[in-house]
């Protein structure tokens, strides 16, 4: 049962023993619940008004942790006034306790327990009151070894003003102010009862501190244990389980109502409903291999939450960075598990084209017997010089298709390696020409303009012709299928003074930078079928000749591939 009016006989009237029990059962279970710091002081505030009757409350917290003001009317109870300070000017004592320079000063009389002189506005406890605030109040102060008289003269509106220091915790101090329009509205008895009340009361302040703090936490280790469970789902993407992600980390923060998350994720970006981007935040990269696959940023929709200003707690900054590094993690065992996979399958591919070129290399091997055979009869039949007309020129016809036979296993034997490698002066052009005649059906069936230039006057470089065979074929065919509906290729040869370079060029899709920076690494590929090995093998045959293959490409443009060789030294040269 709450005291409804305040006898007018006695200014000794007790406190209600069980209304006093209810008041204090009441703060602590307040407190005990964690409730936000503004719901609990606005609720105290609410039963102090009823216990006390008062007018005005105000509560001051100051020290390294907690610094605030909090201060209500009952008029206007549903405005009150919140605002934080800086724990370190709360500290240095840079923070303004009160409206006026005379209550600021009175404030911090208490709070710093300064030696005063006289009992008249004091307790035994050192905490003030005024019993009216309409006349000025005097008190001696010890300044420095002297004592000083001071008057004070109070602007406002309250006549009873009780100030009622208190200590939180080892670091942290309050003060409360209980004040009343009225005139002499506090008795001894009251005063001496609401004292032990704020022992009560720094208890309940700590306690609610930890209570909320210790849910906060809760809070943030629940969200990076579910968060942690759904990226080990097996099967399960980082895209499928975006939903579920932004959805805790909201709960995980302190003002979930007004939180949005944004998740972007190598350029794919999945955010919270109703999102906007506001200029509050806090952000983690996501970082794999020393490379920034996306963000994870979190935004206040609005400036302020429940009468405060909101504001991101360090742990909250802590929690992003833990759940950065799990999706990092994630992502960096997922790379690993592709990478497996098509290694697996290039692995099963390289194997592949290793038996074929077995194959090749037998049924070449076996294919040259017979057609050395018929060139041997060819030649015989030509010796006969009873031959008819017709009969000679079908015999001619035959060694033309033998030796046209015969020059296609010798190329298949090179690209089947099974010619031991020969570093002999090469003409490129004729490498060229012969590397096209071997694809020139299928340029035509890939719809496909040929146009070379090739320079008489380049010298020959030294050089395996089979492996420089191989660089051609690996250059001609990456530009015919970047050209799958057709196109053109060009495919030069200039001498460019020690070297000469010979440039393939189609117009094709072209390579985004990005692409052009990882194709000559081993198994990279962009193709659905490819091995990723045949430009490491082209880069490898280059530099191993002493030369060197660059690469200019424009996406839906096309690509130029220039490869330099070092050409012969002359004469001259070798003799200098």
């Amino acid at each position: 049962m709450r005291r409804e009016s305040r006898p007018k006989s006695s200014q000794f009237t007790c406190i209600p023993q069980g209304e006093s029990y209810v008041l204090i059962r009441n703060i602590l279970r307040y407190a005990n619940r964690g409730l936000y710091v503004c719901e609990f002081l606005d609720t105290v505030s609410r039963e102090l008004f009823d216990f006390t009757l008062c007018d005005g409350i105000e509560i001051f917290t100051l020290g390294d942790s907690i610094s605030y003001n909090w201060s209500i009317d009952r008029e206007k109870m549903n405005e009150p006034h919140f605002k934080r300070f800086d724990s370190e000017d709360s500290v240095e004592g840079k923070v303004k306790l009160a409206c006026g320079k005379s209550m600021h000063e009175l404030c911090e009389i208490v709070l710093k327990k300064k030696r005063t002189k006289g009992k008249k506005y004091f307790t035994k406890l050192g905490n003030l009151y005024i019993p009216d605030a309409g006349h000025a109040v005097e008190i001696d102060i010890l300044y420095e070894k002297e004592w000083k008289k001071r008057v004070f003269k109070l602007e406002t509106e309250y006549k009873s003003i009780l100030m009622i220091h208190f200590e939180i915790d080892e670091t942290n101090t309050s003060l409360i102010q209980l004040k009343s329009k009225k005139k002499n509205f506090f008795n001894p008895m009251e005063i001496e009862f609401y004292e032990g009340l704020m022992n009560t009361m720094g208890i309940a302040i700590s306690d609610r501190r930890a209570q909320y703090c210790l849910r906060e936490r809760m809070k943030e280790l629940t969200c990076l244990y579910e968060i942690s469970k759904i990226l080990q789902e097996p099967k399960v993407s980082i895209e499928e389980s975006s939903e579920r992600m932004i959805d805790l980390i909201i709960e995980a923060f302190q003002f979930p109502d007004i939180v949005m998350v944004r998740l972007e994720i190598d350029g794919k970006i999945y955010t919270s409903r109703e999102f906007k981007v506001t200029p509050d935040k806090i952000f983690s990269d996501i970082i794999t291999e020393n490379a920034k696959r996306g963000i994870l940023e979190v935004f206040h929709k609005a400036p302020f939450y429940k009468k405060d200003e909101v504001f991101f707690l360090d742990e909250e900054q802590t929690l992003i960075n833990a759940i950065t590094r799990q999706i990092a993690l994630i992502l960096e065992k997922e790379k690993i598990e592709e990478d497996k996979e098509t290694l697996h399958h290039q692995l099963l591919h390289a194997d592949r084209l290793a038996t074929i070129g077995q194959l090749v290399a037998g049924v070449a091997h076996e294919l040259n017997e017979p057609l050395s055979s018929i060139l041997g009869f060819s030649q015989l039949i030509k010796k006969n010089e009873n031959l008819a007309v017709q009969t000679r020129e079908d015999n001619e016809k035959i060694v033309k298709s033998a030796l046209h036979a015969r020059e296609i296993i010798k190329k298949l034997m090179f690209f089947a390696k099974r010619m031991p490698p020969q570093m002999i002066p090469v003409d490129l052009n004729d490498i060229v020409k012969e590397t096209i005649y071997f694809l020139e059906s299928h340029l035509i069936k890939s719809a496909i303009e040929l146009q070379m230039k090739l320079s008489p006057e380049i010298p020959k470089v030294i050089a395996d012709p089979s492996q420089l065979y191989q660089v051609l074929v690996n250059l001609v065919v990456n530009a015919i299928q970047s050209m799958d509906r057709g196109g053109i290729l060009k495919i030069e040869t200039i001498p460019s003074g020690e070297f000469v370079r010979l440039s393939v060029e189609d117009n094709g899709y072209g390579m985004s930078e990005d692409v052009v920076g990882k194709i000559f690494i081993p198994f990279f590929t962009t193709k659905k079928d490819g091995t990723g090995l045949g430009l490491s093998v082209v880069h490898g045959i280059v530099e191993s000749h002493g030369g060197k293959i660059e690469v200019k490409s424009i996406e839906k443009k096309g690509t130029v591939f220039s490869v330099m060789l070092p050409a012969e030294k002359s004469e001259e040269n070798k003799n200098a």
